[in-house]
Order: C-alpha cells, then structure tokens, then sequence
C-alpha cells in the first residue's frame, strides 16, 4: 500500500511544483526539493508504525516526483541555445546514472546481512545533502552570472 501512496504522491510531484518554478525559480525550488528529500530520509529512521509509513509514503513520494519533473527543465535553463538542450540533459543524465549505479552496491554493503537500516539511510542522506549543497553553490554561480536571485 506504502508504494501506490508514493506513487500517486508521486505523479502529483511532478506536476506541482513546476507551477512555482515561475516565481522562485527552477534552482531554488529544486534546491529546496533536494534539501527536503535529505531531511525526509533521515526522518525514515524514525517511521516505526503504519501512519508514519504513509505521511513519509505521501511526502517523500511528492518530493522525488518534483525531483524527476524539474530536473530536465533546470538543466535547459542553462543552456546558452536550444542547441546545447540535449547535450546538457544526456550529460546529466550520465552522471546521475553513475551515481546510482555506484551509490546502490555501497548503500547495500553499509546494509549488511543483519539489515541494520541506519547505516545506508545515514550515507544517502549525507548523499543527498552534499548534492544540495552542491546545487546551492552552482545556483549562486549562475545567479550571479545572470544577474538576477531567481534562478
């Protein structure tokens, strides 16, 4: 049941946020989407009953779908013609694919075979932490480039 709640949440995700992106910008509301998922996974230490497993089905189910929807659109802001669309996107999508063909054998070992949870739940969310941190500071370069706080 917990995966059709994060799936629905989900598909919701990808849509919503995309609506603000107008008027804060695509990097900080990915850059707050990237921070939420961060907190999100290390609050899944605490999911101990049902209720808990549904409000963190439903909140990290939307936060990664906003993820996955204005990830694509954040990459093509920086491209200087429509051009280097694609290019960008593929690159991108690289290095996020060796990030989790690398990130899941290591999370998997941290796992062990006496399942002890928090050790992988530690290293993503220091993961992911580290990759808003590293967004927040390309957001800053590219602000000033442009100019402007919104982008």
């Amino acid at each position: 049941m917990a995966l059709v709640i994060l799936n629905v949440a989900n598909t919701v995700g990808r849509v919503i946020p995309n609506i603000v992106v107008p008027r804060f910008g695509v990097f900080n509301v990915m850059i707050f989407c990237m921070t939420t998922l961060a907190i999100l996974i290390f609050c899944m230490l605490l999911v101990k009953d049902i209720p808990g497993t549904v409000i963190f089905s439903l909140l990290y189910g939307f936060f990664s779908g906003a993820y996955a929807g204005v990830l694509s659109p954040m990459i093509a802001s920086l491209a200087k013609t429509d051009a280097e669309i694609g290019a960008r996107i593929g690159l991108c999508f690289t290095f996020t694919g060796v990030g989790g063909l690398i990130g899941t054998p290591i999370a998997g070992a941290l796992l062990s075979s006496s399942f002890i949870w928090w050790r992988p739940l530690v290293f993503s969310g220091v993961c992911m932490l580290a990759g808003s941190g590293f967004l927040a500071f390309t957001s800053y370069l590219v602000s000033k480039k442009k100019g402007t706080r919104w982008v």
